[in-house]
């Protein structure tokens, strides 16, 4: 999952630079930098905690393409980033939950 929440960083920054080029959106730039500065920390980091909080990040994020894609109806870059983003989330969550699941006790053989 690390090479793919480190794609993941890389998509949004590039995106946030697309963003300043094309519409000289300086807020674009801002936050695609911050948000893949945060999703490259993360994908290096171990542990449960790290994985629900990319896990979070990507969901919310999902919900904001979904939401731009829905008020203006352009596929790029709204439409194609929040289908990315759902499918990061959805991969995420997979993997954090059968992790979580409790494996079942050894039998204790009764004397």
């Amino acid at each position: 999952m690390k090479i793919t929440v480190g794609l993941y960083a890389l998509l949004l920054l590039i995106g946030g630079i697309i963003g300043h080029y094309m519409a000289n959106s300086l807020p674009s730039l801002i936050m695609g930098s911050i948000t893949a500065f945060i999703f490259a920390v993360l994908a290096f980091q171990k542990g449960r905690t790290a994985h629900l909080i990319t896990l979070v990040l990507t969901a919310l994020l999902a919900g904001f393409f979904g939401y731009r894609f829905y008020l203006t109806l352009k596929f790029f870059p709204a439409g194609f980033m929040s289908l990315v983003s759902f499918g990061l989330a959805v991969a995420l969550a997979r993997d954090f939950f059968s992790s979580a699941c409790c494996k079942s006790e050894p039998n204790i053989e009764s004397r």
